[in-house]
């Protein structure tokens, strides 16, 4: 997640609207790569 990785100072709600605008800024290629990675299907 690089710089929209969650920080411990960050309130709850801020983390939440960092990881949101993170997933929604994914293209569909990139959203399914990731996908697959987390679930240990490639790379």
């Amino acid at each position: 997640m690089g710089a929209n990785k969650p920080q411990k100072e960050w309130t709850l709600y801020n983390s939440y609207m960092r990881i949101m605008d993170y997933i929604v800024g994914m293209t569909d290629n990139y959203a399914t790569d990731v996908g697959q990675q987390l679930r240990g299907l490639s790379r």
